[in-house]
């Protein structure tokens, strides 16, 4: 019986990483959920490699088999060379050729992209882009970036690094300071570690809210945050509103500048 080749397909984020065997029409056959947290360049590879490894020894592809491996990364990504440039400008960031890391180890071909552009790239061939040419994906999770497809194409920009809008300034008055030193960046308000910054910026000034119980209990993230503003939280009703707002304003500039024909929203900020 001839086995049914499948694609493994890796989405590492900020703080958890998921691995499917999907097919080539985009059904998925077995996937895993693997945390990861915000590390270092090296230590997120060795993650990624381990994650592979687990999940080809312990997930049943009934009959297929991994013919392939497709990455999308965070940071900047080299696609055509499979190089990993640097993760989160961090000091330690060096440029993997972890394409070729992949596949020495795994004995399979291998494909890496950014993480949103991946993302935007399946939307091309198996989403929106069945529908129209003209679209852009906006990814909210840990940080905030866009898939921007103009004519049927991605565009990559300079070193492939267009579509950060997360640096997108929004509230310039915010006296928010964003990680890459500006003020009041959409991701800096609306990002899922945007929100839980704001939250603890502003806990002093909401000493009824009940953020301040939960936040003991658990960590809390954008979905308790939006939940306990629709119970009336005024702590919560407050950076709430601020990303509702950051984010309608970036989407506004994003349909002013484009001129898309849809906006596809995505990313752990959206789906939980």
């Amino acid at each position: 019986m001839v086995r049914k080749k499948l694609c493994l397909a890796v989405d590492q984020g900020g703080t958890k990483m998921m691995i499917g065997a999907v097919d080539s029409e985009g059904r998925i056959y077995a996937s895993k959920r693997y945390p990861t947290g915000v590390r270092n360049q090296q230590e997120m590879a060795d993650i990624i490699l381990n994650g592979i490894e687990d999940f080809l020894s312990a997930e049943d592809l009934g009959n297929g088999e991994a013919a392939a491996v497709g990455m999308g990364i965070v940071g900047q990504i080299d696609a055509e060379n499979g190089i990993w440039s640097l993760m989160y400008n961090l000091e330690s960031d060096r440029p993997i050729h972890f394409a070729d890391m992949v596949e020495r180890r795994f004995g399979i071909p291998c494909f890496i992209d950014n993480d949103v552009k991946a993302a935007t790239a399946a939307e091309l061939e198996i989403g929106i882009g069945k529908e129209c040419n003209h679209f852009i994906y906006l990814n909210i999770g840990t940080g905030i970036a866009a898939g921007i497809v103009c004519e049927g194409k991605i565009i990559r920009g300079y070193r492939n690094n267009a579509g950060e809008v997360g640096h997108m300034i929004v509230d310039p008055y915010s006296g928010v300071r964003c990680s890459c030193g500006k003020i009041g960046c959409v991701e800096s308000i609306a990002s899922g570690r945007g929100i839980e910054q704001q939250y603890r910026r502003l806990l002093k000034e909401f000493p009824e809210s009940a953020l301040h119980k939960l936040s003991e209990e658990e960590e809390i993230c954008s979905e308790i945050v939006f939940e306990s503003a629709l119970k009336g939280d005024e702590l919560a009703m407050c950076v709430a509103d601020k990303a509702i707002d950051a984010i309608a304003l970036l989407i506004g500039n994003l349909i002013t500048t484009f001129n898309p024909e849809q906006i596809v929203l995505g990313g752990g900020g959206i789906c939980g």
